[in-house]
C-alpha cells in the first residue's frame, strides 16, 4: 500500500502541468524565461511570458463566468487586452488582412463584453491595460506587448511573421 500512495503523491504537481515554457521560433521574445521563485514540478507559477500556458482567470460574459483558456484557441489566434485596448482590435484587422490569417480580439474590462469584475484578468495578464497578449492556437502565448506603442502594429506583425515562419 506504501508504494501505491508515493505514486499517486507523486502525480499531485501541478507545476509538472502547467509549467511548460516553450523556446522556439513559434514564439516571439526577446526576454529570458524569468526564473521560478518555488520548485517548478511542485507548484504552478502563473506567467503571461511568451512561451507559457495562457494563465485562467475568470471573466464573466453577463451573468456567466467563462475562463479566458475558453476565450480562446480554437484553430484561431487571439488578443486579449485591457478596458484601455480598442486599439488592438483594427491593429489586429490591419495584421489579419495582412497576412491572410485571423486573430480575435478580446477587450476585457468594464464596460466591455467580458467584465473583469475581481481583477483577475488584470493580475495574471502582466500587462497594461491598454496591452496585449497574443494567444496561439494551443493556448500559449506567442507574444505579448506590455502596453499600446505607436508601433504596435508593425510588431504584432513581426511577431505574427516570427510564429507562423513567414
Amino acid at each position: 500500500m506504501a508504494d501505491f500512495c508515493s505514486a499517486v503523491d507523486s502525480y499531485n504537481d501541478p507545476g509538472i502541468e502547467l509549467n511548460q515554457r516553450y523556446v522556439s521560433g513559434a514564439v516571439a521574445t526577446d526576454e529570458p524565461h524569468p526564473s521560478f521563485s518555488v520548485d517548478p514540478e511542485r507548484y504552478h507559477e502563473i506567467s503571461s511570458h511568451p512561451g507559457a500556458r495562457l494563465p485562467h482567470a475568470w471573466v464573466k460574459d453577463g451573468e456567466k463566468l467563462i475562463s479566458t483558456l475558453y476565450l480562446c484557441g480554437g484553430g484561431a489566434f487571439s488578443i486579449l487586452t485591457g478596458v484601455n485596448g480598442q486599439p488592438w482590435r483594427e491593429i489586429a484587422k490591419q495584421v489579419s488582412e495582412s497576412l491572410d490569417v485571423p486573430i480575435n480580439v478580446h477587450v476585457i474590462g468594464h464596460g466591455q463584453r467580458y467584465a473583469d469584475s475581481h481583477g483577475e484578468y488584470a493580475r495574471v495578464s502582466e500587462v497594461e491595460e491598454d496591452g496585449a497578449l497574443l494567444v496561439r492556437p494551443d493556448v500559449y502565448v506567442g507574444w505579448r506587448s506590455k502596453t499600446l506603442t505607436s508601433t504596435s502594429q508593425k510588431e504584432l506583425e513581426d511577431a505574427m511573421r516570427q510564429i507562423l515562419a513567414l
